[in-house]
């Protein structure tokens, strides 16, 4: 089942505030009012935008891997917050370090294990060319962080 982001919204105003919508007063994201009767029997609310709201009041969205520069060289065992970024990294540019649990998007941690590896090395290899390679390695030198810090 997908949501809209309007949906979203909403559950999120309610979970932050508690109560219905339909009968809290106007709020920063807007307030809630009766569907239209002609909307095939539907009767959820729809979200009208308040006139207060400004971008800085909406939440705020997750750092884009693109914008992560990493400035020291990281390998298995390695524990550091660079991992962590690491991992973000992977897992938003199509190389998930795991599926579900540590490692996985939203749940990056700062340990790099074996998953890491396996990642970082789907990514080396998915770009060998570019990054002058034959084999990956597994580590996060200083080609691979060269390249990444470019994209």
């Amino acid at each position: 089942m997908q949501f809209s982001y309007v949906e979203l919204l909403t559950c999120l105003e309610m979970q932050r505030g508690g109560g219905n919508l339909a009968t809290k007063s106007e709020g920063a994201i807007g307030k809630a009012v009766p569907a239209p009767e002609a909307n095939s029997g539907d009767s959820k609310p729809r979200l009208e935008p308040s006139p207060l709201a400004t971008t800085a009041e909406l939440p705020k969205a997750a750092p884009t891997p693109s914008s992560l520069v990493f400035s020291h060289d990281l390998a298995l065992y390695s524990h550091d917050p660079d991992v962590k970024r690491l991992q973000i990294f992977l897992n938003g540019h199509g190389f998930p370090v795991a599926g579900d649990g540590p490692g996985s998007p939203g749940n990056e941690v700062e340990t790099f294990g074996l998953a890491t590896r396996v990642a970082l090395e789907k990514f080396q290899k998915a770009h060998a060319k570019e990054l002058g390679i034959t084999s990956p390695s597994g580590n996060l030198g200083e080609v691979t962080r060269k390249y990444i810090n470019g994209l």
